[in-house]
């Protein structure tokens, strides 16, 4: 057996043992009233932001509190002492039902207008849910089973606390408990993503590149006990680093062999340091 082939088989293997385990009655959750019409919901919302900071921010970021975009010397981003103005927090949103012979068909769709990444600073689209579901199963952009969405403070500040997992991410779910009690599985999109720095322009980590040979997996776990709730999310993921002569370079075995270095594999259980998707 191939190591690829008992990994599947453990987690088919965890799966089948947490639902043979769960009471009948959560079973039975999806078995009670279902809906009998379709409907169809339009939602979002106008924002505009507006302040004055006495200081300075890296300007593509202007309106959020984001720690790693504060100037790390005097006067990097020019004088202090700026207004700004933004509609980026602008959001729509549409959401629609079914009932069908196969469980309900939910779809989502949503998008906002705050730029991130090569966007960052513009006033652009920028997706945030493109997701359905159909009885059990789940395929499309949400959030990850890894994070709990309920948990973000109310704020007007849109980055959040630091350090919190806030993250959506492309997967397929199945969800073999649903209601007041969830049990969730999903095999998403690998990769990661944080703020590089400095060091994300430096010469000697051009040519080393991540490889992700498998999806992550990730499941989560709701359930409550009286006036008390639990939640439980538990990640997988296999990475990989590569180091590759750089464009241009002798590929000769002498110089191959050296600009290569050792590849470095590592299975991982660490939460995604990432808000961007």
């Amino acid at each position: 057996m191939t190591k690829k082939s008992g990994w599947c088989l453990g987690v088919l293997g965890l799966a089948a043992v947490l639902v043979s385990l769960a009471p009948a009655s959560v079973l039975a959750q999806e078995a009670g009233a279902q809906p009998t019409e379709s409907t169809f919901r339009l939602y979002g919302y106008v924002m505009l932001d507006t302040g004055y900071d006495s200081n300075q921010v890296d300007p593509n970021w202007y309106d959020v509190l984001r720690p790693t975009k504060l100037p790390s010397y005097k006067d990097q981003f020019g004088a202090d002492g700026n207004t700004y103005m933004s509609v980026r927090q602008t959001r729509f949103g549409v959401k629609s039902s079914t009932p069908t012979s196969l469980g309900e068909l939910k779809t989502t769709f949503e998008f906002e207008l705050f730029g991130t990444g090569v966007d960052a600073g513009q006033t652009t689209f920028r997706l945030r849910h493109a997701w359905l579901e159909l009885g059990q199963f789940g395929a499309g952009q949400t959030w990850s089973p890894f994070m709990d969405p309920d948990v973000f403070p109310n704020s007007v500040e849109y980055w959040g606390p630091n350090g919190m997992v806030f993250f959506r991410n492309i997967q397929i779910r199945w969800m073999p408990i649903q209601g007041s009690t969830q049990l969730t599985f999903a095999l998403e999109r690998p990769g990661a993503s944080a703020d590089g720095g400095n060091y994300a322009d430096r010469i000697e980590l051009e040519s080393v590149k991540a490889h992700f040979p498998y999806p992550d997996l990730s499941a989560q776990y709701r359930g409550s006990c009286g006036s008390s709730s639990g939640w439980t999310p538990t990640p997988t993921r296999r990475t990989s680093w590569a180091g590759r002569p750089p464009a241009g370079a002798s590929t000769s075995p002498r110089t191959s062999s050296s600009a290569r270095g050792t590849s470095r594999a590592s299975s991982t259980s660490t939460a995604r340091a990432s808000k961007t998707t």
